[in-house]
């Protein structure tokens, strides 16, 4: 949302009278916002005690994480190995979720990562400097 409002908003020099129509990721954001908000029904979306932790790290090789004692890890595949380090990183914290927690649903996760700028895009679900993180995320 926060990438879109920035583009449109350029194009108008910044005035906020001038409407516009959403774009599909646009409108996709809030609609996922407003489904998962009637979802929780009061539940806090940050829980101070999560269901699950996982530790994830990536390297320019490959990603591995751990959950309750339980290793996963793979290596990257020939284009992957050519992104940016954060870019991996996202991507390992995404297999490592898909890996521990990807059948279920309602679970409160705590993942850890050792790089900033991947925990930024997870912790706000995206970002507007980088599109290819902010999709990763």
């Amino acid at each position: 949302m926060q990438q879109f409002y920035i583009s449109e908003s350029k194009k108008v020099g910044g005035d906020l009278s001038i409407k516009c129509s959403l774009s599909l990721g646009a409108r996709s954001d809030l609609e996922w916002w407003i489904h998962n908000l009637n979802e929780m029904n009061g539940k806090d979306f940050f829980p101070k005690s999560p269901d699950i932790e996982i530790f994830s790290d990536a390297s320019l090789s490959g990603w591995g994480a751990v959950c309750n004692g339980v290793t996963t890890r793979g290596p990257w595949t020939t284009t992957q190995a050519k992104l940016h380090i954060n870019s991996l990183e996202l991507t390992g914290a995404l297999y490592a979720l898909q890996s521990f927690a990807g059948s279920m649903r309602g679970l409160s996760i705590r993942i850890y990562l050792d790089n900033t700028t991947a925990v930024c895009y997870v912790n706000k679900g995206g970002g507007t400097k980088s599109n290819e993180l902010t999709a990763i995320a």
